[in-house]
């Protein structure tokens, strides 16, 4: 799928391929991973609030978050990220090797919502925000939360958390939850405006 971006959006992804999952049948470990180089590695996005304890949000996406967002540690012994990119990147690791392992029903949810990344930041989405820095219990420590009902049963979670050595937030987890939850009566944040790209410095 060819994504063509609205005309007030950045110029920033013109012209980039996303990879989209419908079904199972369409997950493939290497094409996550690449797509995720190609949008997000090494870019930071900036997004400005009318929540005043967070006006604004910078987030910071390294290819490192990427096998904690998609559980890929439950279903390999290794659980260091870098190990697991370099056996997707060899496909020593890949979607028919470990279909059948005891917990690949664990990280299923995460794979097929995989996109969800990219109806936030690349559609912008952005009616999705929740502040949950003060939340109690907040088990996972999560100073933001994009939140998306799909149906009745089920919403869509992408958490970020903000890095202790810097002013960014981290993608921490994306994963399903049944209706009712903990985000499910809090209220949403707005985003003011679209988002705003740049390059990390290297």
């Amino acid at each position: 799928m060819k994504y063509t971006p609205p005309t007030q959006l950045n110029i920033f992804f013109a012209n980039k391929d996303i990879y989209q999952i419908n079904s199972a049948n369409d997950i493939d470990y290497l094409k996550i991973l690449n797509d995720y180089k190609r949008n997000f590695v090494n870019n930071i996005a900036v997004l400005h609030t009318n929540y005043k304890k967070i006006e604004t949000i910078k987030i910071s996406f390294a290819v490192n978050d990427l096998p904690h967002l998609m559980g890929w540690e439950k279903i390999n012994q290794s659980s260091h990220a870098s190990s697991i990119i370099k056996m997707i990147e060899s496909e020593k690791m890949t979607y028919s090797s470990t279909r059948k392992n005891q917990n690949f029903y664990r990280i299923k949810d995460r794979l097929l919502n995989y996109n969800f990344l990219h109806t936030i930041f690349i559609n912008e989405d952005l009616n999705t925000a929740i502040m949950t820095s003060d939340m109690k219990p907040n088990k996972l420590r999560l100073d933001i939360v994009f939140y998306s009902e799909e149906d009745h049963k089920h919403a869509i979670i992408l958490g970020l958390r903000k890095d202790m050595h810097s002013s960014y937030f981290i993608p921490t987890t994306l994963h399903v939850e049944k209706i009712p939850n903990q985000f499910s009566n809090r209220r949403r944040t707005s985003i003011i405006g679209t988002i705003e790209w740049y390059q990390k410095h290297k």
